[in-house]
């Protein structure tokens, strides 16, 4: 299970493809200061892929 396991997430790294993600969510490195208020460079990022349908504006923000 484990060298499964393993094989799964290199083969993930290594694809090309714009649209992988992992149980619907994309991962995204913070590679400069533009987002220095809330997010630091180096950090990493989970976005939960949704439809435009789905977003909704929250309060604070």
């Amino acid at each position: 299970m484990l060298v499964a396991i393993i094989a799964a997430a290199v083969a993930f790294a290594n694809s090309r493809s714009q649209d992988k993600s992992i149980f619907g969510y994309r991962y995204y490195d913070v590679l400069t200061g533009s987002m220095e208020l809330t997010y630091s460079v180096g950090d990493l990022i989970f976005v939960r892929v949704c439809s435009a349908d789905e977003i909704q504006r929250t309060r604070g923000m």
